[in-house]
């Protein structure tokens, strides 16, 4: 059973697991990833990756079985209020001046699952890093934004391109910042039978 789906479209998640020689092939989901203010973001950032995880690899019921399957959700949070993607260039740039000199926490809840035609077996968990950004000002906030990379990014950043110049530092897992936590996400894979890299 070779088979290996990412319930994502992200193109940094499809490239981490290309790096990890994890062969696959991107089923996006298309969920609304809903965030329920009043949950732990831990929970919820577990949650949606199971959602999505069951939404891509259910769409065409039994036909894609058998077969491995990953989901995942990166919560960014600013003293326990959740960042979210922004919609629009002003929110891109109020986001970022709120974040600016201050310490976030990324979260990314990982779901794998292992679907066979008599039933399905998920494992889960999720993984917390810390990024500091430097203060920076607005017309550098405006300037990043101009770039488009923060439009598609939770809390309106990404460490892994011109955003790092908004980073002061981090600390814990650079890929579960990226989007995928490397470590968390092998170990998930060996729990329900992936035989990992190739």
């Amino acid at each position: 059973m070779s088979r290996f789906y990412l319930a994502s479209a992200s193109p940094r998640r499809s490239a981490l697991l290309r790096d990890w020689g994890v062969s696959h092939e991107c089923l996006p989901s298309r969920i609304p990833e809903a965030i329920r203010l009043d949950i732990d973001p831990a929970l919820v950032a577990q949650t949606l990756a199971v959602r999505k995880l069951m939404a891509a690899l259910t769409r065409e019921g039994p036909a894609r079985r058998p077969c491995f399957g990953l989901g995942a959700d990166t919560l960014v949070v600013l003293e326990g209020e959740v960042q979210g993607k922004p919609s629009s260039p002003d929110d891109a740039v109020t986001m970022l001046m709120r974040e600016s000199g201050r310490k976030l926490q990324v979260i990314t809840g990982v779901a794998v699952g292992r679907f066979l035609e008599d039933g399905d077996e998920i494992e889960k968990g999720f993984e917390v890093s810390t990024v500091v950004m430097r203060s920076f000002s607005r017309d550098e906030a405006l300037a990043y934004c101009a770039t488009g990379e923060p439009f598609d990014k939770a809390g309106a950043f990404a460490i892994q391109g011109k955003g790092r110049a908004l980073i002061e530092s981090f600390s814990g897992s650079h890929s579960n910042i990226v989007g995928l936590p490397r470590e968390l996400t092998l170990a998930l894979l060996r729990r329900v039978g992936h035989p990992g890299p190739s």
